[in-house]
């Protein structure tokens, strides 16, 4: 980066002229410059540092004008970090609970979980209140159908034939995202708790997600349920 656009450059009181090059190299490779420069001014109001993979951007369907769409993405911790410098938070005292479903279980999820719904609390008006969110399996498990590429009878111009992909209706989990077969408890929680995050602390967490939430995204255009 030879030069900072007007954005970049009153964001050097926060991040060098190094560090912003560095950043768009590397973490925010995808990005283009005007996403570029929403990413680091949200990544500057929130005080978290992007080299360090506290926050970070996912931009899906790169390919199309109309259906590309950048998400910015923090771990929980960074979720955490954000909502305890209020002043207000207090994280839930209990594990996150579960709602399984045996007729579930299958290939693209293992454990038949239905459901998950985790708490944090916001302390206003002199008490605690308990913030629940539940997430659902089917809504942000990354999965993939199998299926058949069926030759449409044209070609494009450079010779290679038009081909559509036509589903079975069968899925299973994406094998590129090996951590919600691993771990799918742990991956459904943090979406769970992210979200009461965002509920509770609307003004410092929106338009910001956690990992976990996006990893659909990367099979399906992104669309998180909230």
């Amino acid at each position: 980066m030879n030069s900072l656009t007007p954005t970049q450059v009153r964001l050097l009181s926060v991040f060098d002229k190094g560090q912003i090059a560095l950043i768009k190299k590397t973490v925010a490779k995808d990005c283009n410059d005007s996403e570029f420069d929403l990413f680091m001014t949200v990544a500057a109001s929130l005080k978290l540092n992007p080299l360090k993979k506290q926050i970070y951007a996912f931009v899906f369907n790169k390919d199309s004008a109309k259906k590309r769409q950048m998400a910015l993405v923090t771990g929980i911790g960074g979720f955490r970090t954000i909502a305890d410098r209020t002043g207000d938070y207090k994280p839930d005292g209990e594990l996150p609970t579960f709602e399984y479903d045996e007729s579930l279980k299958g290939p693209s999820n293992p454990l038949g979980i239905k459901s998950c719904t985790a708490r944090v609390f916001k302390y206003r008006h002199g008490e605690w209140h308990s913030i629940p969110n539940q997430v659902f399996w089917e809504a942000y498990a990354p999965l993939e159908e199998s299926g058949t590429w069926e030759d449409r009878g044209e070609t494009w111009p450079d010779g290679n034939a038009k081909k559509t992909f036509v589903g079975n209706g069968n899925f299973k989990l994406d094998d590129g995202k090996p951590r919600w077969r691993i771990d799918g408890r742990g991956m459904l929680a943090k979406c769970a708790e992210a979200g009461a995050l965002r509920k509770g602390w609307p003004d410092e967490m929106a338009g910001i997600y956690e990992e976990s939430e996006v990893d659909r995204g990367s099979v399906v255009e992104l669309s998180p349920a909230e």
